[in-house]
């Protein structure tokens, strides 16, 4: 099966809009391997498969949930790859999981690099806080 531009950019869009799940959204499920399967399965023309291989993927990170402050997988971008994948290959839960799994991971990584980085800035925000109480106020 061949992917158009226009294919891989909805389901760039469907990776990103998991993103944007429990972050901005509030905790809206966007996320779930079974949402993002269905959507993927919408955007390649196979509903019904992508929602096979979204409900697989969803029992298998079932069992992947964070517990108190560590950082879990991103489930919604693993998710999505690995659907799009096994769609466009024509294979079934194996192989979504085979490369939803290290994408999941890597995403996370990369999301605890940038909240990393947003911890750098903080000092800078604390200074300018404090350099605005200090000015002398206006009546």
């Amino acid at each position: 099966m061949d992917i158009t531009l226009i294919q891989a950019l909805l389901i760039g869009c469907v990776a990103a809009l998991t993103n944007l799940d429990g972050n901005f959204f509030g905790e809206m499920k966007f996320r779930e391997p079974i949402v993002t399967g269905f959507l993927v399965g919408l955007i390649l023309g196979d509903v019904q498969k992508g929602l096979i291989i979204g409900a697989s993927l969803q029992v298998i990170w079932m069992g992947a949930t964070a517990i108190g402050p560590t950082a879990q997988l991103d489930i919604g971008a693993g998710g999505t790859i690995g659907v799009a994948v096994a769609l466009l290959t024509g294979k079934g839960a194996e192989v979504a999981i085979t490369f939803g799994l290290p994408v999941a991971v890597m995403m996370q990584f990369l999301n605890t690099l940038l909240m990393t980085s947003y911890s750098l800035l903080m000092h800078r925000v604390d200074n300018l806080i404090d350099e605005e109480q200090n000015l002398p106020t206006v009546e």
